[in-house]
């Protein structure tokens, strides 16, 4: 007991100060470099200005360095974007920067069936802020994967919606991400449709509004919890016309 306060009710409070540490230190290194990703850009140009923009995402990701921002201008990016074993980079879409606007860069899933548009793979500390990801035109079955302890991350923000299972998928080992203000919508698979799955532990959903991932039949959930899941936050969402909220 602590000022009659069990511990397990301090677990709450003890999981946003690790929140408050993450996100209010957010370590930008003094040698951060902006890059810029337009539709018409060149991946062998510098990068460093719209004049010499790169132009795909995922070069982006496998070139940049801690610390580094990704500014994507308006447009329509067909691509899986991996992030693999990086850390404190964010991807923000110029739309939401000039006007928080995040229905004007829009990223279709690219190739087989069976990716996600952004993954998240051993990484930590990656911003995802701005845009519209949308899985319909090749029915990709994830918005946003984070997995292989992957940390820390934010998404927020984005509009996800038409993917074939899962808007956003938090995968086991995976802990302290924070998914908050995305606008999560119209799941479309036969199979699960849920907005954002949980397996892992320790993350804040905040502030999301969650609709319409609904079909009779299996798991056709606004949030859903695996068995495995525990220390989450869900607080202050929107939740409705699902087949079920939670």
């Amino acid at each position: 007991m602590l000022l009659g306060i069990k511990m397990r009710e301090l677990l709450p409070l003890k999981i946003l100060l690790i929140f408050t540490i993450f996100f209010l230190i957010y370590p930008f290194s003094s040698k951060a470099i902006n890059y810029y990703i337009k539709t018409n850009g060149d991946n062998t140009s510098g990068g460093t200005f719209w004049t010499n923009a790169w132009e795909t995402i995922g070069y982006a990701a496998s070139n940049v360095s801690t610390g580094d921002v990704v500014i994507i201008s308006n447009g329509i990016y067909r691509e899986n974007i991996s992030i693999i074993s990086n850390s404190n980079i964010t991807f923000i879409s110029w739309g939401w920067i000039n006007s928080q606007d995040n229905t004007s860069t829009i990223l279709y899933g690219s190739g087989a069936f069976a990716q996600e548009i952004f993954a998240l793979k051993n990484s930590r500390r990656i911003v995802i802020q701005g845009f519209s990801l949308n899985g319909q035109d090749l029915v990709s079955p994830w918005g946003i994967t984070i997995e292989n302890n992957s940390s820390s991350n934010l998404i927020a923000n984005n509009k996800i919606f038409s993917n074939h299972d899962f808007g956003i998928e938090i995968r086991d080992n995976s802990k302290f991400n924070c998914i908050k203000s995305n606008k999560i919508f119209d799941q479309m698979g036969v199979g699960q449709r849920i907005g954002i799955a949980i397996r892992g532990n320790y993350n804040l959903i905040s502030h999301n509004n969650i609709a319409r991932n609904s079909n009779s039949g299996y798991s056709h959930n606004g949030i859903s919890l695996s068995t495995s899941a525990s220390n989450n936050i869900i607080k202050f969402n929107q939740i409705y016309s699902n087949y079920s909220g939670i």
